[in-house]
């Protein structure tokens, strides 16, 4: 099984560097390896085609359009590249720590034909928890359930059911091949057999809910995703979207959960609407909070 692995690069690329270093160093032989930069300055374009070695082909785009876009330039065929037979999607900053990770991930991809893609645990480094505590997937519940999950007011009320959506029923992960809705997105490996028949990731996102908008297709598609309960790698997390200011950031929230309700849920435009004054009010009750909490 050939796997191209994919590195989206946004002013990171020291950090890209080592990611395509750690790649390099994988036991898995059948690896083609390709950065798409994402619109950084000059400057870090031109120390990324320094660092990264010439064999590695780096696919820029002039403009930053954002997760599912970027890693899309990395999908089109490359010359001297065979077609590859699945896609490891990574981020910059997450470092492999196993040698067999990607041997591992292949193996359990092809064991496990009706699935579609598999993620390892991602060991969150800001987070206190031990990594097979931390949030890793989520479940595909009704628009309902999902608006209440999504809401830091509401979720309070539903905690039963904010649990079942963050899989808290199989924390700690036991170190298992688990059979989720949803892949983790910062590594995962995806088949071919995906874009056969989606074209690319839905770019009608720019930031957040890709895993989730993902989940629905494989759906579609009659297939599931698996969680590798005994794989961990590293997440340095956030070096790309920490130059955004917080509101910047929920915006793309936002603009995601809209398309998100509306596009794969059948959400009405206006009630889509709707719950988007909602979210801006807790977002600012949730500024002022914090605010006077610091006071």
């Amino acid at each position: 099984m050939i796997i191209r692995a994919i590195i989206l690069n946004h002013h990171t690329p020291a950090h890209t560097l080592s990611c395509v270093q750690q790649l390099q160093c994988q036991t898995y032989k059948a690896l083609q390896i390709v950065v798409v930069d994402n619109s950084s300055t000059t400057d870090d374009y031109q120390l990324l085609t320094q660092m990264v070695p010439a064999t590695i082909p780096v696919i820029r785009s002039r403009e930053n359009q954002g997760y599912a876009a970027g890693n899309n330039l990395g999908l089109i065929p490359v010359d001297g590249l065979a077609k590859p037979d699945a896609f490891l999607i990574i981020n910059s900053d997450v470092r492999l720590t196993d040698r067999r990770t990607l041997q591992r991930l292949a193996d359990t991809l092809q064991r496990c034909p009706d699935a579609m893609a598999v993620s390892p645990l991602v060991h969150t480094r800001s987070n206190e928890l031990p990594v097979n505590q931390q949030i890793q997937v989520r479940r595909l519940l009704t628009a309902c359930w999902l608006i209440c999950c999504h809401s830091p007011i509401l979720r309070r009320f539903f905690t039963r059911k904010y649990r079942q959506f963050i899989y808290q029923d199989l924390v700690p992960y036991p170190p298992a091949i688990h059979r989720v809705d949803t892949i983790n997105g910062a590594c995962f490996l995806v088949r071919q057999a995906f874009f056969d028949r989606f074209t690319g990731f839905d770019q009608q996102t720019f930031l957040y809910l890709e895993e989730l908008i993902l989940g629905f297709q494989i759906r579609q598609l009659g297939s599931y995703c698996l969680l590798h309960g005994d794989l961990v790698v590293e997440h340095l997390h956030g070096l790309s979207t920490q130059r955004l200011s917080p509101k910047t950031r929920f915006r793309h929230f936002l603009n995601s959960e809209t398309h998100l309700l509306t596009g794969y849920y059948g959400i009405p435009a206006g009630l889509a609407a709707g719950i988007r004054q909602w979210r801006w009010a807790e977002f600012y009750l949730k500024q002022l909070w914090q605010s006077g909490s610091r006071i």
